[in-house]
C-alpha cells in the first residue's frame, strides 16, 4: 500500500465521519425540543437511577452524549491520521483509523431514536443498528489485525487482513439477531447473542495486547509496551462509551479513551520515524 493510498483512505474515513456528525445532528433536529426525553418512550429501554433527577428529566441525554463524545473522538483522530500522520509507514495505524471511523458512527444513535419515535419503515429502523454492530465489529477486529504487524507480520501482504476484517465484522452485524421491539441503553435495538460478542471483543482485545507486549520482546523496544496500555486503555474506553451505563462510565470512558489514543499514536509513530 502506497502512501498515497493510505492517505486516500484516511481521508475517506474522515469525511465519514462528518457525514455520520451531520446525519445525527439533523435527526436529532428532527425529533425537536423533546429529543432528550423522548427516548424513555422506547420499548425496553433502561429506566435511569432515581437518584439522578436529570436523567429521570431526560433518559436519552447519557446515550447522546455518549454518542456526541465518541464522534468527536472520531473525527479529531481521523483528522490528525488524514494530516499529521498520513505520512507514517504504519499499518498499526492504518488499522487504528478504522477503529476512530466505528467509534464516530457512535452518533448514529439519534437517528435509530428518530427512527422509533418517527414509525419509520422497518428496514430503516433496523438498518441503522446493524450498520453500527457491524462497525463496532470492525473497530474491534482493526485492532487486533493492526497489531499483527508488530510481531512480523508482512506489510506487503495487506488485501488478506483487511478483508477478513471487512467480511467478519459484516457477517457479525448482519448475521446476529435483534430484538426490533426492545431497546438497550445506547438506544439500539438489542442485539442477540449479547455473550458472543463480549467472547469475541475480549478475545481480539486479548490478542492485540499480547501482540504488542510480544513484539516488545523480540524487538527490545519498549514502546511497545506503551503501545500495548495505549490499545488497552482506548479500546476500554471505547467500550465504556458504548454501553453508556452510567454518568461516571461516559466520563471515565471518555479520559481512558484520548489517554490511551495520545499514548498509541505517539509511541506506534515514535517508532517508525527511526525505521
Amino acid at each position: 500500500m502506497t502512501l498515497a493510498s493510505r492517505t486516500r483512505t484516511y481521508r475517506l474515513c474522515w469525511i465519514l465521519s462528518l457525514a455520520f456528525a451531520a446525519v445525527s445532528v439533523a435527526a436529532f433536529l428532527s425529533i425537536g425540543p423533546d429529543a432528550l426525553s423522548a427516548a424513555g418512550r422506547l420499548p425496553g429501554f433502561p429506566a435511569p437511577g432515581a437518584e439522578s433527577s436529570i436523567l429521570s428529566r431526560h433518559p436519552g441525554a447519557l446515550a447522546i452524549a455518549a454518542g456526541v463524545l465518541c464522534s468527536a473522538y472520531g473525527i479529531t483522530v481521523l483528522f490528525l491520521l488524514s494530516f499529521r500522520y498520513s505520512r507514517t509507514v504504519s499499518m498499526e495505524l492504518f488499522f487504528f483509523a478504522f477503529w476512530a471511523l466505528a467509534l464516530s458512527a457512535e452518533a448514529l444513535r439519534a437517528e435509530s431514536l428518530r427512527g422509533a419515535l418517527r414509525g419509520v419503515t422497518y428496514l430503516e429502523w433496523n438498518l441503522v443498528t446493524r450498520l453500527l454492530l457491524s462497525l463496532r465489529f470492525l473497530g474491534i477486529f482493526s485492532l487486533f489485525a493492526g497489531s499483527l504487524y508488530s510481531v512480523g507480520y508482512s506489510e506487503d501482504k495487506q488485501t488478506v487482513p483487511i478483508g477478513a476484517v471487512l467480511l467478519a465484522a459484516l457477517a457479525l452485524g448482519t448475521g446476529l439477531p435483534v430484538n426490533t421491539g426492545s431497546f438497550g441503553a445506547d438506544l439500539l435495538q438489542r442485539v442477540g447473542y449479547a455473550r458472543l460478542f463480549g467472547f469475541l471483543s475480549a478475545a481480539s482485545f486479548l490478542g492485540t495486547v499480547t501482540n504488542y507486549l510480544i513484539a516488545a520482546r523480540m524487538t527490545g523496544e519498549g514502546g511497545y509496551r506503551w503501545a500495548a496500555l495505549g490499545c488497552a486503555l482506548a479500546f476500554a474506553g471505547g467500550q465504556m462509551l458504548r454501553a453508556s451505563a452510567s454518568p461516571a462510565s461516559v466520563v471515565l470512558g471518555s479520559l481512558g479513551l484520548v489517554a490511551g489514543t495520545i499514548l498509541f499514536l505517539r509511541r506506534i509513530h515514535a517508532y517508525y520515524l527511526w525505521l
